[in-house]
């Protein structure tokens, strides 16, 4: 009775030893990622680049205007 206990003792110990390990590496892993995104930043985006959705809308401009497809933005009439 005693070698099949800790036979069971045994295996429960590389059972748990082995579900830390892959959560260390789960974790581990995460963090990487995200220190990598972080250090990556943002992509670079030209200043004079619109975003156009689908439904080929322009969506709204630094000064808060809505910028339609026929309208244009003069650096005259900007806010800041």
């Amino acid at each position: 009775m005693s070698t099949r206990s800790s036979l069971l003792a045994q295996t429960g110990r590389a059972l748990d030893g082995l579900r830390r390990f892959i959560l260390n590496l789960v974790f581990f892993g995460i963090l990487a990622a995200l220190v990598v995104s972080a250090v990556m930043g943002r992509p670079r985006v030209p200043r004079a680049a619109a975003l156009v959705r689908p439904d080929r809308s322009l969506g709204r401009c630094r000064c808060g205007r809505v910028m339609t497809a026929t309208s244009s933005l003069a650096p005259s009439t900007t806010r800041r």
